[in-house]
């Protein structure tokens, strides 16, 4: 393998379509995936049809010890020269929510896998590229998501912190989405509806997010950026 690269949360959505370009740019592909192996598997033939090779990592990213042995597992397979810290989850919450078992839990998803993660490649190979995938919320104090956007602006500041640290060996890089995909459950009139409220007043597309992908791997004296696709989202503050 003499390009591989390793992408969390890639059965399907944003992850699916991240290693999709990442193949159709020469990479072989480490596919994790946590429960949904049949979407994984479909992933993985759309992969092979680009004529690279997939392999596919499952790993519960509530659990430690299968977060830390996901490098070590693939590195058995192949180097690896991108890391994509994709895999978060999306759930409502605010002030009035009772405990902090929720925030536990986001924590070691959205926050804490991909700060392991990054020690890791660090670790074990040494050179390359990482991409932590956020939100364009992670710009925005009034939120639905309380919970999931503190993990995300944890997850931001860990950027900028690790990417003046693993230089110049290694570059760490974010992309904060805005209204690409709609959430689960909702339709595209849910888009339509939030993209009147942005600068472009329209919503966005994979290819747009992948686009930004490409330029990250291609351009080499990039690091320590966090780039929003949101069409402007990040300026209604």
């Amino acid at each position: 393998m003499e390009h591989s690269a390793l992408v969390t949360g890639a059965a399907g959505r944003i992850g699916k379509a991240f290693a999709l370009a990442l193949a159709q740019m020469g990479y072989h592909i480490f596919l994790h995936y946590n429960t949904s192996r049949a979407k994984a598997e479909d992933t993985r033939k759309l992969i092979e049809e680009t004529g690279q090779g997939c392999m596919l990592m499952q790993a519960n990213f509530t659990k430690e010890k299968e977060v830390s042995e996901l490098i070590k597992n693939c590195q058995k397979k192949g180097s690896i020269e991108v890391l994509v810290n994709n895999a978060s989850r999306f759930v409502k919450s605010d002030i009035t929510n009772e405990g902090a078992t929720l925030l536990d839990d986001l924590f070691r998803i959205n926050f804490k896998a991909p700060y392991i993660l990054t020690k890791q490649f660090a670790r074990h190979c040494q050179k390359g590229l990482i991409i932590n995938m956020l939100d364009t919320k992670i710009n925005q104090h009034q939120t639905e998501h309380l919970d999931y956007v503190l993990t995300k602006k944890s997850l931001e500041d860990f950027t900028y912190l690790s990417a003046r640290q693993l230089g110049p060996d290694i570059r760490v890089n974010g992309i904060a989405p805005g209204l690409i995909l709609a959430p689960e459950g909702e339709s595209e009139t849910y888009l339509q509806k939030k993209a009147k409220d942005i600068p472009l007043q329209r919503s966005g597309t994979l290819e747009q997010l992948t686009n930004t992908l490409r330029f990250l791997i291609n351009n080499a004296f990039v690091t320590g950026e966090v780039i929003c696709v949101d069409g402007g989202e990040h300026l209604m503050k």
